[in-house]
């Protein structure tokens, strides 16, 4: 192979950029870098500092108080609506969810008066209290015998809670008491009927 100019050339300026490199890199005399100097400050100065920094500190507190006090209203919530599911549950399955209610109503005031952690968890703790009562109500006795007032007709005697609660079963209250009342359209007052179960 022919060595020709454009060889010499190029091989030159390579030689020329890595002598430079080295020329740059371990040539020279390092020169260390001094930090620039602190200058002491002023006493107003550290005064303002100090002052800044102790907002600040409250302002963080007071974000994470705002914060804590917003978890524990929204965990009452949340126990609020359990307690209240848990009691609509009671209702439609015939259970005494009596105290239960009684116990999410002052619950539900004692929401409305709270104004910090720890009574926003005392309403929680009751909340979750009348949610395992309503689960936990026996089933009420339902009625036997029903005694007829002014006003009372089949369908309405069904709807009530502790006879059927619903209305449809009119017709086995009447079926079981046919030979008292022949015509299912009139009632008497004073007639006791028979609640079949």
């Amino acid at each position: 192979m022919r060595i020709t100019n454009l060889h010499l050339i190029v091989s030159f300026l390579i030689l020329s950029g890595v002598a430079f490199f080295l020329y740059q890199f371990y040539g020279r005399e390092r020169v260390p870098v001094r930090p620039p100097p602190v200058e002491e400050e002023k006493p107003e100065e550290m005064a303002e500092k100090e002052e800044m920094e102790r907002r600040l500190e409250e302002e963080r507190a007071r974000r994470e108080t705002e914060r804590e006090r917003e978890e524990a209203l929204n965990l009452a919530g949340e126990a609020l609506s359990r307690a209240a599911g848990a009691i609509q549950r009671a209702r439609v399955e015939g259970r005494d969810e009596g105290a239960a209610v009684q116990l999410y109503h002052k619950a539900k005031a004692a929401l409305g008066q709270a104004k910090d952690v720890p009574e926003f968890g005392r309403v929680r703790d009751m909340a979750l209290e009348a949610a395992r009562m309503a689960e936990a109500a026996p089933a009420k006795e339902r009625a036997d015998e029903y005694v007829v007032k002014r006003g009372d007709n089949l369908w309405n005697i069904a709807k009530k809670r502790e006879v059927y609660g619903r209305g449809a079963g009119w017709v086995r209250i009447w079926r079981a008491n046919e030979n008292k009342v022949p015509d299912f359209d009139i009632l008497y007052s004073g007639i006791t009927l028979e609640i079949p179960r």
